[in-house]
C-alpha cells in the first residue's frame, strides 16, 4: 500500500510542477522520497531520480534545494 502512495505522491508534485507549483511540487516530492524510504521502491525512487532532472533548471530556488538535501540524505 505504501509504494502506491508514493506513486501517488510523486504524480502529484508532477502534476503541481507542470502547473508550475515549484513549492507545492517539491512539498509532493519530499512526501513521495519520505514513503519511498520507507518501503526502499527502487521503482519510484526511479521516478524522484526524473523529477530531479526536471528541477535542474530552478536549482537556485529554495524549495528545489531543500529537496535536493532531502534526496541526497534519504537515498545515500
Amino acid at each position: 500500500m505504501t509504494s502506491r502512495w508514493a506513486l501517488h505522491a510523486y504524480w502529484l508534485a508532477t502534476a503541481q510542477f507542470q502547473q508550475g507549483k515549484l513549492d507545492a511540487a517539491c512539498r509532493s516530492a519530499a512526501l513521495a522520497l519520505d514513503l519511498t524510504a520507507a518501503i526502499d521502491s527502487p521503482r519510484v525512487a526511479g521516478h524522484l531520480q526524473e523529477f530531479r532532472r526536471r528541477l535542474t533548471p530552478y536549482a537556485r530556488e529554495t524549495p528545489v534545494i531543500r529537496f535536493e538535501q532531502r534526496m541526497r540524505e534519504a537515498l545515500h
